[in-house]
């Protein structure tokens, strides 16, 4: 009787053994699948990042570019009524 009992506690120990090793499993993937997207959220952001620094330095680069044609016309304005005077 003893040894009946021992088997069936057992096969409730392997089978318990097999359900938590499948969600073990389980839960493997999903962190896996979760450090994928933040894999790729980390590149994007990145990315997004360089972007936006280009465009910062695009933007003073059109910032000078916009003094510099004004001195030229303030400076041609200044010549021409030089010329007039």
């Amino acid at each position: 009787m003893l040894s009946h009992m021992v088997g069936s506690s057992d096969r409730i120990d392997i089978a318990r053994l097999r359900t938590l090793e499948c969600q073990l499993g389980e839960r493997d993937e999903k962190i896996s699948r979760r450090e994928a997207r933040l894999a790729e959220s980390a590149c994007d952001r990145a990315e997004a990042f360089r972007k936006v620094e280009s465009l910062k330095a695009e933007v003073r680069r059109l910032e000078i570019a916009g003094q510099v044609a004004a001195e030229m016309i303030s400076d041609a304005v200044n010549s021409a009524r030089f010329w007039t005077n």
